[in-house]
């Protein structure tokens, strides 16, 4: 098998939404006191699974095996050049890496919290359009200016 490493992205994919769902159980305990957004998840269509916090979404199943399955079928039919695979895979694990790296870093915050409430007080109400923002703003810190 040609890359096989693309195997690893349904699994990334995976992770990235079980953490997710783990991360809007746990800000609901402490953190959403203190920080009001109207949707703990960024992506539209996800928000009302992540809300109810499914941890079975058929949809992200179907979608995962689908844009994996189709994917792995390029690559094995050689549709792109060895280059292009080399950097969309690159593209898509540092963007999963990035997502997941978050999603940790999230988890971290919330128990910290969890464990320590005095060290948090007051309300901030954020719009979405600040909470999409923020998270691009984040995630510039893989940009490299030599």
């Amino acid at each position: 098998m040609r890359h096989s490493e693309v195997l690893l992205l349904p699994i990334l994919m995976f992770m990235d939404y079980f953490l997710t769902v783990l991360g809007a159980k746990y800000r609901e305990r402490k953190y959403g006191e203190h920080f009001k957004t109207p949707h703990y998840e960024l992506n539209p269509i996800f928000q009302k699974a992540i809300s109810q916090k499914q941890w079975i979404n058929p949809f992200h199943i179907v979608s995962t095996i689908l844009s994996s399955g189709l994917l792995l079928v390029l690559i094995q039919l050689e549709y792109f050049s060895y280059p292009l695979i080399d950097f969309l895979l690159g593209c898509l694990f540092v963007f999963f890496g990035i997502v997941i790296g978050r999603h940790l870093s999230s988890l971290c915050i919330f128990r910290y919290l969890l464990k320590n409430p005095q060290e948090i007080s007051g309300q901030i109400t954020m719009t979405h359009s600040l909470g999409l923002s923020l998270s691009i703003f984040q995630s510039l810190v893989i940009i490299y200016f030599p």
